[in-house]
């Protein structure tokens, strides 16, 4: 199987960082972008509600409200629980990134794939930031 990746662009890293920084309310959110291949490029990173994933109905409307651009999820919750975790229908196929490392330390990301097969695993996805222009 090939291996995916996930390029991060400045917008959505500076929107994460702030988040990470400021210990915002808003732990996690969706992801808005696109695909190219096995490439996810991840444009934008909208906070929406605590926990892994917005409620099915939630989903659908924010997806409407994005025009299908959600093309994953973050999370600052414990890295912990995502073993454990069952993801809905509708982020099988997407990328989710958390938190690497401790919180006093420069945020960096882990970042899967939901898939199933007979049950749901999260393959591992290589993730890359775009340098912000200066």
């Amino acid at each position: 199987m090939s291996v995916m990746d996930a390029l991060l662009a400045p917008e959505a890293r500076q929107t994460l960082e702030a988040l990470f920084i400021s210990r915002s309310q808003a732990s996690a959110g969706i992801l808005i972008g696109h695909r190219r291949g096995l490439r996810f490029i991840i444009e934008k990173a909208i906070p929406t509600t605590a926990g892994y994933y917005p409620s099915p109905r939630t989903y659908a409307r924010l997806s409407a409200l994005t025009k299908n651009a959600i093309i994953g999820f973050f999370s600052f919750s414990s890295e912990a629980g995502l073993g454990r975790m069952n993801p809905p229908p509708f982020a099988v196929g997407k990328v989710f990134l958390c938190p690497k490392g401790k919180p006093e330390a420069r945020l960096s990301w882990r970042a899967f794939s939901p898939d199933y097969e007979g049950r749901f695993i999260l393959r591992p996805v290589r993730l890359a930031s775009l340098k912000q222009k200066t």
